[in-house]
């Protein structure tokens, strides 16, 4: 392998390397052969494999790349919980509403202009 990292091709980042097809690893290996004027990787191998020697051959980190993906999904994560909890929160006040009118003896209504009366279509 290459002890200097070469400049990959502009469409080689980490992302499409790792969303790449065998063909496509396949192509970009032999791209690499060529400006090499040599061959400097082989294009047989699983995925994994190509992925792997096309990464050390351009100096990409497929780790970083990796945190980088378990840190944003971590932050979607955060997201989709405050989310959970806003709404949660709206169904405790809610809650509150309804026990309160509930203890009051009062009709409880979601919204003004809605009666206690189902509007359901009746099946026979």
């Amino acid at each position: 392998m290459s002890e200097l990292c070469v400049q990959p091709p502009d469409s080689l980042t980490v992302a499409s390397l790792k969303m790449a097809k065998c063909v496509e690893l396949a192509f970009w290996i032999g791209q690499a052969n060529a400006a090499a004027g040599k061959r400097v990787m082989t294009k047989n191998g699983c995925v994994e494999d190509l992925w792997k020697r096309l990464a050390e051959y351009y100096g990409l980190d497929l780790l970083a790349a990796a945190d980088a993906a378990a840190s944003a999904s971590a932050a979607l994560k955060t997201h989709e919980e405050d989310i959970k909890e806003c709404q949660f929160s709206w169904l405790h006040e809610l809650g509150e509403e309804w026990s309160s009118a509930a203890a009051d003896r009062n009709e409880f209504l979601l919204c003004e202009g809605s009666s206690g009366e189902s509007r359901s279509v009746q099946v026979c």
